[in-house]
């Protein structure tokens, strides 16, 4: 049996599209959302449409251990998974796919992790999955939450010196590529997790060097693959720059063990992210934003 190790953190602009050279295949699809976190359709060995929760903070793919069951695939492994509530880490099967497809994109998968996709507590529109940008390999992704809908172009490219575009860093050390934030003055690394509901989460250990407006208190528990994880808030005294948007005063969230900084879709909900795969880019423009929350939102109905 093969064996896998990987590490999992969950799991949870004006209208502006360049235009590209010719030759460039362009997939536009539907998004549909569950509890905040953007959906897709995804077909397995010929068999779908299954939703999948489509999360830039996940790299391969995830399956739910019941759909893996429906489907009939064959355990092909184990994978050593571990995340901030249990870093120890534990065994999850892993399967074999002949293939996977969202909207006309075909991904070069083998495999599925599998998982018990109960630990999500939702009763209705559970996700049966979960996919990444990062298995499409080359091109540009763009997710525009304001229209619903996620872009897949196979040939196009961001330009460096566009305004907006900022470059993404990958390290050994960390599963997903990193860009720069700064939080009240002080520069840190950060991943953009379109997984999470949440807002600017950051390690606990970032609440000691900061200065807020009120004490910390508890927000909740973060639902995670191992286990759930108490999330702390507070106002912060000072400003977040994100990709080129600023949150003055913001309410910032806090997770003991968290590897890096993550940014949710809340601070996304209100516009066009888009990644340059092939160049290892990133650019994100804004539509509108609710400052004194510190999350963005376009002018449409609640997602569910």
């Amino acid at each position: 049996m093969k064996l896998f190790e990987r590490y999992y953190l969950c799991a949870a602009l004006i209208f502006y599209i360049p235009a590209f050279a010719d030759g460039n295949s362009r997939d536009t699809i539907q998004l549909h959302y569950s509890s905040g976190n953007p959906v897709v359709e995804v077909w397995i060995d010929n068999k779908g449409p299954f939703p999948f929760i489509f999360d830039t903070g996940n790299t391969g793919v995830v399956i739910d251990l019941k759909l893996a069951a429906e489907l009939g695939l064959q355990t092909i492994g184990v994978e050593t998974v571990s995340s901030p509530s249990n870093p120890v880490g534990f065994e999850m099967p892993v399967f074999g796919i002949s293939s996977l497809r969202i909207g006309q994109t075909q991904l070069s998968l083998s495999e599925a992790t599998g998982l018990d996709f109960s630990f999500m507590q939702r009763t209705e529109n559970r996700p049966k999955g979960i996919i990444g940008p990062w298995d499409i390999q080359d091109g540009l992704v763009s997710i525009d939450n304001c229209a619903g809908i996620l872009i897949i172009e196979s040939s196009a490219e961001l330009s460096p010196d566009s305004p907006g575009v900022h470059e993404l860093v990958r390290q050994k050390s960390f599963p997903y590529p990193q860009f720069e934030i700064t939080v009240a003055g002080q520069s840190g690394k950060a991943h953009i997790d379109t997984g999470s509901t949440a807002g600017t989460t950051l390690p606990l250990e970032w609440a000691r060097k900061l200065s807020f407006s009120a004490p910390l208190d508890i927000a909740g528990t973060a639902n995670m693959v191992g286990g759930g994880k108490t999330i702390w808030r507070a106002k912060l005294a000072g400003n977040v720059q994100i990709l080129g948007v600023v949150l003055e005063n913001p309410i910032l969230h806090f997770i003991g063990g968290l590897p890096s900084i993550n940014v949710g879709s809340s601070i996304l909900s209100s516009g066009i992210l888009t990644i340059d795969l092939t160049n290892d880019l990133i650019r994100f423009t804004s539509v509108k934003m609710n400052v004194d929350e510190g999350v963005l939102n376009c002018d449409v109905a609640e997602r569910k």
